[in-house]
């Protein structure tokens, strides 16, 4: 029989997820880094897809210009 953590079920279900975006600082010469508008400073944007128990599912670069 498996044994579970009861830990996570405290946090939330596991039917919903959200996403995050966060600037990171980049070097110039890097091919994702762009100059951002709002922030200032050369970076790219890491947009991370969570669950509602709080784990990371997915993180992704990408240029400060995508939508």
């Amino acid at each position: 029989m498996p044994h579970f953590c009861s830990l996570p079920q405290a946090w939330g279900s596991l039917r919903h997820a959200s996403i995050d975006g966060t600037k990171w600082e980049l070097y110039e010469q890097n091919l994702l880094s762009e100059q951002h508008i709002r922030y200032g400073g050369y970076g790219a944007i890491g947009l991370y897809l969570l669950s509602s128990t709080y784990i990371a599912l997915m993180v992704n670069l990408i240029a400060c210009s995508a939508w």
